[in-house]
């Protein structure tokens, strides 16, 4: 039951999204860089790969790795300890934004982003007024709960037209399900008042919006606001100075100060957990073991219970085309749509062009990138949610990166007016599109076999210079190429304006990936390339092309693959 009529609201949202704040990713032109001595900014370091994985394990907050930059957060100090490892840092842009003189509610901060308590007792108000709807669950609890510090319970609350056997925390359901989890890093405010809005919407609209009604009629919707209620504290505890804790607040891993306590609770998951920081201090610190965290086990737990096991047990196997269910992790930033695998470079997921068609339909209304967690934020990410879900049950499972690097509504610290302003709007049918995909999410791609309209060359080929190099792939697949094709490149090569990349289909048809230029003097290309291939008949052998157009450099083809 998923809506393809939609073509006015696509139109107006696809021109209302081009001027709304936040949208763009470029750099402020008058980033004022007084503020560096006194609170974190954002740092625009060019590194390589390797170099991010280091800075990783050495503790360094990287957000995002881009282009061949890497976005670092931190103060002067930062700044300096990065040119301790040769690195030349650059200001980006702030960290806070100007908060609103306004009077705010009661359990708020920042301008009106809401509390921890606020998101948790929310739940307990909407199932009270609307009993008939709504159904609250205790999943599990926090950190501090379990050692008696405080804490909190972790709430989940279910949505759906109730009649007798809905909303049960069992696997086997007469509706689809759609659950929708944030906040699992603290700090990434906004979305938690993403799904706090999302909750509203449904239960307002029922008997009133035709959608949302039909919706709830045929699906269960799930919602855990705070999946992090502790590190929700910590940052709310710095009021219109919000604390950047991205961890949960466990004390017992280390002897960690500040926002260095805590783990990591998107990499302590247990499906492919260990590939991340196993440095107590660091930012994307994995834990001890996959599922050490309270938190991770009450959101396994709880997975584990409204979701059937739909998947083989080994990498390449699909699950089949009649499963069901979808599920978005909120995250901040980067303004993408993030499919697995997270956890490797190297290996597409067997369901990757049905995952890849339903990402870009909802993309199609928040005008994010789609693509896996290399493709877009540039690093694997091991232990995450998406993966789990999909990894263990079968389940479509997305992370969207909520935000732009940069301005007003960037960053982990977005001012609320961008909320209601920008987040929400871009955010609102593509969330609906994902649960409405939620009884057959794999209906726009034929799983069949493992690999099936996915080609990969991960056998690395030397890059002379002066020359043209080709790579060639085979794809067994009997339908035709989509529009939403595209191939991700990993070439580490000096002075990467040497070098133009072509694709080459079955028929011998070209499609240029990128241009030379003399004026490109960065190094390594690691990007992915959109490209519409709806022309071609998606089985046969594809060739990438790298042609080095300039003397005096070299480099290696790592590895390419493309997606059908």
């Amino acid at each position: 039951m998923r809506s393809r009529c939609r073509a006015l609201a696509l139109i107006v949202a696809t021109a209302m999204l081009s001027m709304l704040p936040g949208m763009v990713d470029s750099p402020p032109a008058n980033a004022d860089p007084g503020v560096f001595a006194t609170e974190p900014v954002t740092w625009r370091v060019t590194t390589s790969p390797v170099q991010v994985t280091e800075l990783l394990d050495a503790g360094f907050d990287v957000a995002e790795y881009r282009d061949g930059d890497a976005f670092v957060l931190g103060d002067a100090a930062v700044a300096e300890r990065l040119r301790d490892r040769g690195l030349r840092p650059r200001f980006h842009d702030t960290v806070y934004k100007e908060v609103a003189d306004v009077t705010t509610a009661e359990d708020t901060f920042y301008g009106g982003y809401r509390t921890a308590a606020a998101h948790l007792a929310h739940l307990d108000t909407v199932a009270a007024a609307h009993p008939d709807l709504a159904t609250v669950y205790d999943i599990g609890d926090s950190w501090r709960k379990t050692v008696g510090q405080g804490g909190h319970d972790i709430k989940a609350i279910c949505i759906t037209a109730r009649q007798p056997g809905d909303c049960q925390l069992s696997p086997s359901s007469a509706k689809p399900r759609f659950s929708i989890i944030s906040q699992i890093h603290a700090r990434e405010i906004a979305t938690g008042e993403l799904t706090y809005r999302w909750i509203d919407h449904l239960v307002n609209g029922y008997g009133t919006d035709t959608e949302i009604t039909e919706l709830l009629d045929t699906t269960e919707v799930w919602v855990v606001p705070i999946a992090n209620p502790d590190g929700v504290d910590l940052v709310a505890a710095g009021g219109d100075r919000p604390v950047l804790h991205r961890k949960n607040a466990n004390t017992s891993h280390g002897s960690c100060s500040g926002t260095g306590r805590g783990v990591d609770l998107n990499r302590n998951h247990t499906f492919k957990w260990g590939g991340a920081s196993s440095s107590p201090c660091a930012e994307t610190y994995q834990g001890p073991r996959g599922a050490s965290e309270p938190e991770v086990v009450a959101l396994e737990q709880f997975f584990a219970k409204i979701h059937p096991d739909q998947r083989g047990p080994a990498d390449t196997d699909p699950a089949p085309a009649d499963t069901r269910d979808t599920m978005i992790s909120l995250h901040a930033y980067g303004n993408y749509v993030i499919h697995p695998w997270g956890w490797t470079a190297n290996q597409m997921a067997p369901n990757a062009a049905a995952l890849r068609a339903l990402g870009t339909d909802m993309a199609q209304y928040n005008g994010y990138r789609v693509g896996t967690a290399p493709q877009t934020v540039g690093y694997t990410a091991t232990g995450s949610t998406d993966d789990f879900v999909y990894g263990a049950f079968g389940v479509a499972g997305y992370t969207f990166e909520v935000g732009s690097s940069w301005g007003t509504c960037g960053g982990f610290l977005p001012a609320y007016s961008c909320v209601d302003g920008t987040f929400w709007p871009a955010n609102r049918d593509a969330f609906m599109t994902a649960a409405q995909a939620a009884d057959s999410p794999y209906s726009d791609g034929d799983p069949g076999q493992p690999g099936d309209c996915v080609g990969a060359a991960t056998t690395s080929v030397p890059l002379a210079d002066r020359a043209t190099t080709e790579s060639p792939v085979t794809v067994a697949c009997e339908r035709s190429a989509t529009s939403a094709a595209a191939v991700t490149v990993d070439i580490t090569h000096t002075y990467r304006g040497d070098l133009r990349i072509d694709l080459v289909a079955p028929d011998g048809s070209v499609y240029p990936l990128k241009s030379s230029s003399a004026w490109d003097g960065a190094d390594d290309v690691r990007a992915t390339y959109p490209v519409d291939l709806s022309a071609e008949a998606a089985g046969g052998t594809w060739t990438l092309r790298v042609a080095d157009v300039y003397s005096g450099d070299t480099g290696t083809l790592n590895s390419w693959s493309v997606t059908l």
